[in-house]
């Protein structure tokens, strides 16, 4: 991670529904992981926009990686979601590779900007 957090060097990975995420005991959601299809995800916080209507980013993010098959797939997924807050993710797969911005605010496409190959 880039950031700083609260609680530290205490991670444990966390497998469940074919996710595994690098994560804290008593989280909810991830930030960091991998699925079955081989889509990983990274974080690096960004900004400083929020908007309580959108979805938590650490749940928002377990369930494209509980469902995306393919870093298409999390892309469409994620261009479908009003994310909480602003962010930048690291989007990696055997199919390709992606940096999306999310930002509640973003309102032409989406909420989520790509950088795809």
């Amino acid at each position: 991670f880039d950031w700083d957090w609260p609680l530290g060097p205490d991670t444990i990975v966390l497998v469940r529904d074919g996710v595994a995420s690098i994560t804290w005991p008593g989280f909810i959601g991830s930030v960091s992981g991998m699925n079955s299809h081989g889509v990983s995800l990274a974080v690096c916080a960004a900004g400083k926009s929020f908007d309580s209507n959108g979805v938590s980013n650490p749940l928002l993010l377990q369930k494209m990686l509980t469902q995306a098959k393919s870093v298409k797939e999390a892309i469409a997924f994620l261009r479908e979601v009003k994310p909480a807050s602003s962010m930048n993710l690291m989007l990696a797969g055997p199919n390709g590779y992606a940096r999306v911005e999310l930002d509640p605010e973003r309102v032409e496409k989406g909420p989520a900007a790509v950088f795809a190959k």
